[in-house]
């Protein structure tokens, strides 16, 4: 028995070393998953038939994610019970509306869950406000007011009061102010008609003040028995809800501490055992205060390996932060479309996941000089060659996403537009404002000191752009804004459009000279498989030597 139990331990470390999990699905805090379901829902409301007057553009709410992430964790194919409780729900949203689609994880996407529910339209009929099936779902998806969404998904073996599904998936999203009251979901008319003077985008009503997204890091539904674990912050301006996806965040304990925290008991049970039956063995003070010592040293460099913290300060936002994401394309746009003489011709901005992996990956390096990389294909970017890069190294204290990026539009004041010469360094405005550079990824790392500089305890901002920018000659043309878009839709007197504005991210890309050949997991696991295999053929010799394994007779 006791073998045995060793061996499974063995089996144990294999699974985890070999296996993945089956249906990855994403988490509330994947950029991906949001501007999915943001874009989602907002395409579709923007094609109600007839068109709608005064529907509002739909953003992200971080808290009715959290209930929608809490609700879909119970695996129950029934309504949250809590949405007319104040408080229960959303901090300032009372009652809330909700969606649930279930089905199997092999097929969810968020775009499939929407066009479900959105088709339930051919029930619908907005003449007589009346449905012969089932509309709800439909009517809450394009319910006029409601202009905030939180969604969320979560794998479930089997689904209560959904008999037959198993391995699904359990999608919920939650809605603020929450709709389906008795009359119809919005007023029909021109689009944008009802929009009492606001902005209108795609047949919406745009609000960038009804559209902030707020941090919700310290509300969870005081309901959910098991709450993510909130992601402190410092305080930073709110931005709007549009945010571009990136790498998925790093989880609380991923594989690799969750083998160390098995096998660190695992290991101290066999080090003890052996050491004592070493002992009465060879009793050799020599052998016996090396072996013991021995295995202080494993276990001690276990606990270090599990609880050290070689990540950058909490205070320092993930290339993974919906805000500091946001914050990033934000500002730059910002600059862009304020430029003098005027822009005809500058593209708008948007977020590239893959750069900012790079970005990330030069930051670690803690070197203030450009990566060296840039200019070799596939190395900074699996599409963009070569790629532009701007950097800023200051005082944690006092790094802002905000501040560093305007730092580097400053600049403008020894740029001449009319002769295209700089008096001093205008680099990074430049960079900033090429016309032609759509894409940028941004990191910021924390370095105790940084290589060619002498600034200690720092914060390493980089930001890196494609198509890159500054090249000989002038870094827009000036004209009337827009007026050589090409067709493109004129945005804050930027050049956008859909197609090339999408987040692409190549789940499978990063810069080759990052990747690490064995990370700290694979390390682990080489380390202490033939440590237990020695330890497990030491105790199969010695134990029937002390305790016998067969029945004797007398």
């Amino acid at each position: 028995m006791k073998i045995t139990l060793f061996f499974a331990a063995l089996l144990l470390l294999d699974l985890f070393a070999c296996c993945h999990p089956q249906y990855p699905l994403p988490d509330i805090e994947d950029a991906k998953f949001i501007e999915d379901c943001v874009r989602a829902h907002n395409t579709f409301r923007s094609k109600v038939n007839p068109p709608a007057s005064n529907m509002l553009r739909m953003s992200w709410d971080a808290a009715l994610a959290k209930t929608a992430k809490a609700w879909a964790k119970k695996c129950k194919f029934k309504h949250n019970t809590y949405l007319k409780i104040p408080g229960k729900v959303h901090p300032t949203f009372t009652p809330v509306g909700e969606n649930i689609w279930t089905g199997t994880a092999t097929i969810f996407s968020v775009d499939t869950a929407l066009r479900d529910w959105f088709n339930e339209v051919s029930s619908y009929d907005f003449n007589t406000n009346s449905c012969t099936g089932m509309c709800g779902h439909y009517t809450q998806v394009v319910w006029a007011e409601s202009y905030k969404v939180g969604c969320a998904v979560h794998f479930c073996n089997r689904v209560e009061n959904f008999p037959g599904l198993f391995r699904a998936a359990h999608f919920v999203c939650d809605y603020g102010p929450a709709g389906n009251y008795p009359r119809k979901p919005y007023k029909a008319g021109r689009p944008c008609n009802g929009c009492s003077n606001e902005k209108c985008v795609d047949k919406l009503c745009e609000n960038t003040e009804r559209e902030k997204l707020i941090n919700y890091a310290y509300w969870h539904p005081d309901w959910d028995t098991q709450p993510q674990p909130p992601r402190p912050h410092p305080p930073r301006p709110s931005t709007p809800s549009y945010i571009p996806p990136a790498e998925h965040p790093r989880p609380w304990c991923d594989r690799y501490c969750l083998s160390v925290a098995i096998l660190r008991p695992l290991f101290l049970v066999l080090s003890v055992g052996a050491v004592l039956l070493l002992q009465q063995r060879f009793p050799h003070a020599f052998f016996y205060i090396m072996t013991s010592t021995f295995s202080a040293c494993v276990l001690a460099l276990l606990h270090f390996c599990c609880f050290s913290d070689s990540y950058e300060p909490p205070e320092l936002p993930d290339v993974g932060d919906p805000n500091f994401i946001e914050e990033c394309v934000q500002t730059h746009n910002r600059f862009r479309s304020g430029v003098n003489p005027p822009a005809s011709n500058m593209l708008y901005m948007s977020w590239d996941p893959d750069l900012a992996k790079t970005a990330k990956a030069w930051a670690k390096k803690c070197l203030f000089k450009h990566n060296t990389y840039l200019k070799d294909p596939g190395q900074a970017h699996p599409k963009f060659t070569p790629v532009g890069e701007n950097l800023w190294t200051g005082s944690l204290s006092i790094f802002t996403v905000q501040g560093a990026i305007t730092s580097w539009y400053n600049e403008v004041s020894a740029y001449t537009y009319a002769t295209n010469n700089c008096r001093g360094a205008c680099g990074h405005y430049t960079q900033i404002v090429w016309a032609t550079s759509y894409k940028v990824g941004c990191a910021v790392h924390f370095c105790p000191r940084v290589a060619f500089s002498s600034i200690t305890n720092a914060a390493h901002f980089i930001c890196n752009y494609g198509p890159a920018g500054n090249y000989p000659g002038r870094p827009y043309k000036t004209g009337a804004a827009c007026s050589d878009c090409n067709g493109d839709q004129c945005a804050s007197q930027l050049c956008k459009n859909a197609e090339r504005d999408k987040v692409i991210s190549d789940s499978r890309w990063y810069p080759d000279w990052d990747r690490p050949a064995c990370d700290e997991y694979c390390i682990t696991v080489i380390a202490l498989r033939p440590l237990l295999l020695a330890l497990t053929i030491l105790a199969t010799w010695l134990l029937p030597k002390y305790w016998s394994i067969a029945p004797t007779s007398e």
